[in-house]
């Protein structure tokens, strides 16, 4: 029998728009059957930001659209159902 692993992965991609406003992409992949790091699964994200900065002081503000999917009814929907995939939007201030 093979000993347990996890396998986790990620890709970032950022464009500067102008001085003060950027674009991120962002693909995140997370494997872990064995529950060696998480809870036995499979995961995969996609995630669209944009960075902007004030003009003044050091202030960063980063909105986020992510897209989850699992090949199980991992994730809770806003009716707190489990399903497959999840869409959530967010957002960081970063300082």
């Amino acid at each position: 029998m093979p000993s347990p692993f996890w396998v986790d992965g990620t890709f970032y991609s950022n464009y500067a728009l102008s001085d003060m406003v950027g674009l991120e992409v962002r693909y995140e992949y997370f494997e872990d059957e064995h529950g060696v790091r998480h809870l036995r699964m499979v995961n995969n994200s996609i995630s669209v930001a944009t960075s902007v900065t004030p003009a003044v002081g050091k202030l960063q503000v980063k909105p986020d659209f992510r897209i989850n999917t699992a090949p199980v009814n991992y994730h809770e929907n806003s009716s707190d159902q489990n399903t497959p995939t999840q869409t959530p939007l967010g957002g960081i201030f970063i300082y």
